[in-house]
């Protein structure tokens, strides 16, 4: 199951209308989340088998959640490194936040100002992109409507674009590092992919 939407807006400033509609967060990503997808990917081991495979990287339907900061290098060059960083970081803290309220989804990469996260319902995974684009708007403003920081000067405006793809993955278990299991396969890649066709909200 696969969810198309928005059209990305470039790097140029270019910024489109905001949008509320589930159709809408449900596209989307940015190519930087390829990348955190393709981390995922695994080559076949010579001679193994399906029965094999299927023992080491077992498959499971997930519903996955690609998120990503709308014109991140556009904010660097605006605000500075270290004001875009701190921003990052609310973006971050907010993604985290509300993925507590989810006790069967999963954090499973965050690279650069992309997070990749799985759920088992899909109704889940759009609920809750609905409402991480929402808290991004009433904490960072929305399209046309520039925000004031707390120091009193603008330029806090802050965008996320989010896709949402379901398929059947294969799961890496025990992968290391502060993730204990890793998804990879096609579906992963269609889940990036989704993405990068969407504009922020």
């Amino acid at each position: 199951m696969t969810d198309a939407g928005f059209q990305s807006p470039d790097e140029s400033g270019a910024v489109p209308p905001d949008h509320d509609s589930a159709e809408g967060v449900v596209s989307g990503a940015a190519s930087s989340a390829e990348g955190v997808a393709s981390g995922a990917a695994s080559s076949a081991v010579a001679g193994e088998t399906s029965a094999d495979s299927q023992r080491r990287y077992p498959t499971r339907v997930v519903t996955m959640v690609f998120t990503d900061i709308v014109g991140s290098t556009r904010l660097k060059q605006e605000r500075g490194d270290t004001a875009a960083v701190d921003l990052m970081a609310e973006h971050d803290e907010i993604v985290r936040r509300l993925l507590k309220e989810y006790p069967d989804a999963a954090e499973v990469k965050h690279v650069g100002d992309s997070f990749f996260i799985v759920f088992e319902r899909p109704s889940d995974a759009v609920a809750f992109s609905l409402r991480a684009q929402s808290a991004m708007r009433a904490e960072f403003g929305s399209a046309g409507v520039p925000p004031v920081d707390r120091s009193g000067t603008s330029g806090r405006h802050l965008e996320i674009r989010i896709g949402i793809h379901q398929g059947e993955v294969r799961v890496k278990e025990g992968g290391g590092g502060p993730h204990a299991r890793d998804y990879f396969g096609l579906e992963v890649d269609t889940a990036a992919r989704v993405q990068s066709v969407a504009e922020g909200g």
